[in-house]
């Protein structure tokens, strides 16, 4: 792989992040039936920290693209695509014949104005209360490490580490920013691995 194929792969990359997402808001725009709400207490109770968004947010997408390091060819890139939009083509699915919304009062920061409710304010600008389940940030940051892990990534155990702590950090930050649910999380991770599953066999 030359520094062309890897500038090449990163472009293409973004421009299928930012095409997969026009699909990703179509049910939020064009809504298919009513969403309903999962809360339980447990979830009530999880505390908002708002400075997890910068997580939410800030880790996600560098991890998605730092994939593409642990790629050795274009062949291996169009097949973990291909992966990644079957995963996307089915999160569609859920959002669309399932859609779950989260409380409007954990998007009411107006008790508690900050830099960090402002950023989050402005992520869900974009991204509606819907789209919940199951959690597309922790399923596509679950299948991200899973493909790392596969590529050979990780040669020292702390590489492990750090690759395996992106999908635990996302779950996390997804929880304390009251952006999901912990069902969303559970089954986000879970969809993930499935689908990268297929992509093994």
């Amino acid at each position: 792989m030359t520094t062309l194929d890897t500038l090449l792969m990163i472009l293409i990359s973004i421009i299928l992040i930012v095409g997969v997402y026009q699909f990703y808001f179509f049910p939020q725009n064009h809504p298919f039936k009513e969403p309903k709400e999962l809360s339980t207490r447990v979830d009530d109770k999880i505390p908002f920290i708002p400075g997890w968004a910068w997580l939410y947010s800030g880790l996600y997408y560098p991890m998605i693209i730092g994939l593409v390091f642990s790629i050795s060819s274009f062949q291996q890139f169009a097949y973990i695509v291909a992966n990644f939009l079957l995963l996307a083509f089915i999160q569609i699915l859920f959002f669309t014949f399932y859609p779950i919304v989260t409380p409007a009062r954990w998007r009411d920061f107006s008790k508690s104005p900050g830099k960090s409710q402002k950023f989050l304010k402005y992520v869900q600008s974009f991204d509606a209360a819907s789209n919940c389940f199951p959690s597309m940030h922790v399923s596509v940051a679950m299948m991200t490490s899973l493909h790392m892990i596969n590529n050979g990534a990780a040669l020292h155990p702390a590489i492990v580490t750090a690759i395996w702590s992106f999908p635990v950090f996302i779950a996390i930050s997804c929880l304390l920013t009251k952006q999901h649910y912990i069902v969303d999380t559970i089954f986000g991770a879970l969809l993930g691995a499935f689908v990268f599953w297929i992509y093994i066999v």
